[in-house]
């Protein structure tokens, strides 16, 4: 039975973690991607379960129910 590899995109990458993934990668003298499949492996192994949550993102404008409600009935949301 033939054992197929799943691909796996990551958008808005912060371009600090990526230069900080290259260099460790470098420095273990492996590809990219090979050093992320590591890490992956490594965190789930470990039984590490608890991350930080990520920031809120912040908008121009605060939105709260009631800009939904009115976005809501001007058929914007």
């Amino acid at each position: 039975m033939a054992t197929y590899m799943t691909d796996l995109l990551i958008r808005q990458l912060p371009e600090d973690l990526h230069n900080r993934l290259k260099a460790r990668a470098r420095a273990n003298r492996r590809s990219v991607t090979q050093e992320v499949l590591i890490l992956l492996e490594q965190s789930l192994v470990s039984g590490e379960t608890y991350m930080e949550p990520p920031q809120p993102l912040q908008g121009a404008f605060d939105i709260d129910d009631e800009w939904l409600s009115q976005a809501r009935q001007a058929g914007r949301a």
